[in-house]
């Protein structure tokens, strides 16, 4: 546990490729050997991080819109689901964006096998919404980005956000407030 931690604290801040198993063994106050002990390489120990989160994450998106509730409902449970998941992930979110941004060697894997589900989860719903007629015809698969881009921008940009929004939302949790805000904004343009 301690590895997992320290090796994502150094790949969120440094990214894979610059980030050595002699850091991550410092930081996390052991010996080097210790490291590849437990992880073969250091590519597996950044797939078992990855890994881990996302199967937690999905198990709880699925787990959160598979209680017979309407479409509308499942959007309200994803979008206070993924705020809570990057609240309290948020070096996960930095790796993804360090991974996105450099283009790396790791990208295509992460998208094929981990970010496609839950994306194709929350777009079956809204497909689910529009062909029971609670949402209105529309591009759905825009839509899909559309939603996770709006709850994504806030954990891209806290730092500038959080400067920016007033002192008394500066005092709340952004789970608090952000997941009805996004969802509200979000219903009010796909609402038939």
């Amino acid at each position: 546990e301690t590895i997992l931690r320290s090796a994502e604290s150094l790949f969120a801040q440094q990214g894979f490729e610059l980030t050595t198993v002699r850091e991550i063994a410092r930081k996390a106050n052991i010996n080097v050997a210790m490291v590849y002990y437990y992880f073969n390489t250091k590519e597996e120990l950044h797939q078992n991080i990855i890994e881990g989160a996302f199967k937690s994450f999905f198990q709880s998106l699925k787990e959160g819109v598979d209680q017979g509730k309407g479409p509308e409902e499942k959007i309200c449970d994803v979008v206070k689901i993924y705020i809570n998941f990057l609240h309290h992930h948020k070096y996960l979110h930095r790796i993804i964006l360090r991974e996105t941004i450099s283009q790396s060697k790791h990208i295509d894997t992460i998208v094929k096998k981990y970010i496609s589900r839950n994306i194709d989860l929350v777009h079956s719903i809204i497909k689910e919404g529009v062909r029971e007629g609670v949402f209105k015809e529309h591009d759905t698969t825009l839509s899909t980005f559309s939603l996770i881009g709006m709850i994504l921008y806030y954990f891209t940009y806290e730092p500038i956000f959080i400067r920016l929004i007033s002192p008394e939302k500066r005092k709340k949790p952004i789970t608090e407030f952000l997941p009805d805000h996004i969802f509200n904004l979000f219903m009010e343009g796909i609402k038939g």
